[in-house]
Formats: C-alpha cells, structure tokens, sequence
C-alpha cells in the first residue's frame, strides 16, 4: 500500500508538472518539490520543471537536499537517469554564471559530499561549488554555511590545490561567526579541522576558539558530536595544546548519557582520550562496564573496528577492567579472521599490556597464531599502538573512519 501510494503521489505530481510548470511560482515549486517521497518521484518531477522559466538556485538547492535525505532510495536506475545529468549541467551552469547565492551554494555542497556514495556522478559540481564560494567573502556566510563546507571538503578529501584558498576564507568565517555557532556546527567544525591538519594547517589556528565555545555549547551536544570534539582534540593535541577543563565538561555531558553511545562513539570516545592522556579513571570504568554489557550484541562489523580500538585506548591510559577484557575477548576469539592487520596487532598488544596476571595467555595463543599466518612482525605489534592513522603497516585513516563514521548532519 506504501509502495502504491508513493507511485500515485509520484504520478499526480508529475502531470501537476507536465500540465502547470509554467504557472507554477516559486513557492508551489519548492513546496512540490519538498513533498516528492522518493528518488524516484523526484526525478519524474524534474522532468517539467528543470527547463522551466521559475526553477532557480533555490529549487536546486532544495532538490539537492532532498536527494540526500532520500537516499535510501536511490538506485543505479537513479543514478544514470537522465534527468539527474540535466539538473548537474543546469546546476553547473548557474555556478559558473553566479547565479547561486551563497547559501544554497553551501546546502548543495554539503549534499553532494552527503551523496558521494550513492550518488558519485554529483561530484561533477565539486569545482564550480568550490569556485562559487570563493567569490564570497566571509560575511556572506552563516555558521551552518561554514560547517558544511568545511565538512564536505573533509568528506570528500579534496586536494590543497582545489581548496588554497576556500579554507582561509572559511576560517575567517568561523572566527567572525562563532558566537552563532550551535552545538553541531562545532562539533563538525572541530572533526574537519582534525581531518584537514596534515592538507590545511593554517586550520588548527582555529581550535583555541574553537574550545572557547565549549563552555557554552557541550550541554547540547549528542554521543557523536562529543565524541567527534574529543576525538579531534587527541588528533591535533600535538600541534595545538588541549583545554582540559573544556575536556572535563565534555566527559561531564559523556556521563549522563553513556548508554547512548554506540560502540564507534565510544571508541572514538576513548580513543581521543588515551591521545590526549586525559586520566578519569571512574568515567573509563563506566565506559568499561557499557563496553562489557553492550558488545556481545554488536555487529561484526562492529566488533572488528572498534573493540580493537577500545582495548588499545585502555591500555595506553593503562586501565585494567577484567570484565571489559573477558567481554572483548569472548567476542573477538570466534572472529580474529575478520580483524584488519591492525586491528589484530592492537588487540595482542593491548592484552599483553592489560593481562598482568595471565587470565587471557590462551586468547593470546590464539592472536600470535593469526599474527604470524598474516607474517606481521613484533614490530608491528608494537607500533599498533600509535594507532592506525599512523602505523606503518596499514594506510587505512581511522580519521577517514570517523567521517564515513556516519556523520549524519541531522535535519541539514
């Protein structure tokens, strides 16, 4: 019945386009638009519309915007349609001409790098949005406008050579901006300036401010957008000096809704804590205790990205919590063959640091066995706990993790 509702909707909005596009104003078009309730509906709705006299940068943007909050139900048919390749060429061509304000410049960016999976063939408008924005100044954005785009060019990866001067003008922005700054639009800003510190240092010039705002804004902050401050922070601790009391306000905010956190989030969690050697050894118990409850049930997935992750963060602090440690190793032992190479370096690691009374010498057994089947040396065992955005033996970026971390921007 769903599925027949949506084609009815589909169908009636597509003659309503076929028979009145040009009668249509602005207003009826973006509402028609908003109300479209699949990928599919949409692209039949552009059929009328896209050539039409009243479709301008809003209606782009909007229709941007809603083919990333409808993803779900993209498919290669969407993908390859042809209307889809003339809303990019319409797009594309209003960016060249400057005929997109600089809002809705930022709202179709943020959607294209919110669709890069579903829909890569949108990322053909990377350098015109790029090229668009730089035509603003700093004052033509707003704070949403600046977390987004900083997010996308995270997201998406984007050279230094595409972006030399978009980020300066973006950090002028969040410096101007910061007192409108809501908790999300932080929180996104502080992971992109993590995410960016190796391609666009002159970014961590903005994390003092950015903590500055801490006091203010952690209160309303959700699991992932504290754990994606926390993490940001043990990533540039060594090029910008951490505030520890913001950090105490952020595990304050942690420990009243710990049961919300996913188990990415507590890995991102811990993780940004070990690397910032922040020591709270009641809050990391409590972490324990939900790690142990919790991760039976979680997905292999899961299990194999973020248990390693947990365990190396307490063994770096050098928390023992035998519960934790008997949890972890009942849900790795039956699936050591999934771990990537650092995941399982880390684990051996961890456990040859926390396994002070050799409870775990089998599980350990167990982990060489695997260790020398994939030749990885001692020296990789060891080096594992630096973390694998930084070990020598994978190139796999947990801070590309922490992105593809589903950073979902919600109601953006």
């Amino acid at each position: 019945l769903h599925s027949l509702a949506n084609c009815r909707l589909r169908g009636s909005l597509t003659m309503r386009a076929k028979g009145d596009a040009d009668m249509l104003s602005e207003r009826d078009m973006t509402v028609m638009l908003s109300k479209t309730p699949s990928a599919p509906a949409l692209m039949s709705t552009l059929e009328s519309i896209l050539d039409g006299p009243v479709f301008n940068y809003y209606h782009a943007g909007t229709i941007f915007n809603k083919l990333a909050k409808l993803q779900d139900s993209i498919s290669e048919r969407e993908r390859h349609h042809a209307q889809l390749k003339a809303l990019i060429k319409r797009v594309d061509r209003m960016l060249l001409v400057g005929g997109v304000n600089c809002r809705s410049t930022c709202n179709i960016f943020w959607s294209v790098a919110k669709l890069r999976s579903k829909l890569p063939e949108a990322q053909q408008l990377v350098p015109s949005l790029v090229e668009a924005l730089k035509l603003h100044s700093a004052l033509d954005f707003d704070s949403q406008g600046l977390a987004n785009s900083l997010w996308s060019c995270a997201t998406l990866r984007l050279p230094r050579n595409q972006t030399g001067e978009l980020l300066p003008l973006l950090a002028e922005g969040v410096f101007m901006h910061m007192d409108a700054m809501k908790a999300q639009e932080l929180a996104n800003i502080f992971w992109a300036t993590a995410v960016m510190k190796h391609d666009a240092p002159e970014l961590l010039d903005l994390m003092p401010t950015l903590q500055e705002g801490l006091p203010c804004l952690h209160e309303k902050m959700n699991p992932q957008e504290v754990a994606n401050v926390i993490w940001a922070l043990g990533q540039t601790r060594l090029q910008v000096a951490v505030d520890f009391q913001s950090l105490k306000l952020l595990i304050a905010s942690a420990a009243k809704f710990l049961d919300r956190f996913n188990g990415q989030e507590l890995a991102n969690l811990c993780w940004g804590l070990a690397l910032c050697n922040f020591q709270d050894c009641d809050f990391m118990r409590k972490v324990a205790s939900e790690t142990a409850r919790r991760s039976p049930s979680w997905s292999n997935k899961a299990a194999k990205l973020d248990l390693p992750q947990i365990a190396c963060s307490f063994a770096k602090a050098k928390i023992h919590h035998p519960a934790m440690l008997v949890a972890i190793a009942k849900r790795i032992l039956p699936n050591l063959k999934i771990l990537t190479d650092w995941g399982l370096c880390a684990m051996l690691w961890s456990y040859d640091v926390l396994d002070t009374d050799g409870r775990f010498c089998d599980f350990r057994d167990q982990i060489h066995i695997e260790v020398s089947k994939r030749s990885l040396s001692a020296s990789d065992v060891t080096s594992s706990k630096h973390g694998p955005e930084s070990w020598a033996g994978e190139s796999i970026s947990w801070a590309g993790r922490s992105c593809w971390f589903s950073l979902v921007v919600a109601g953006w």
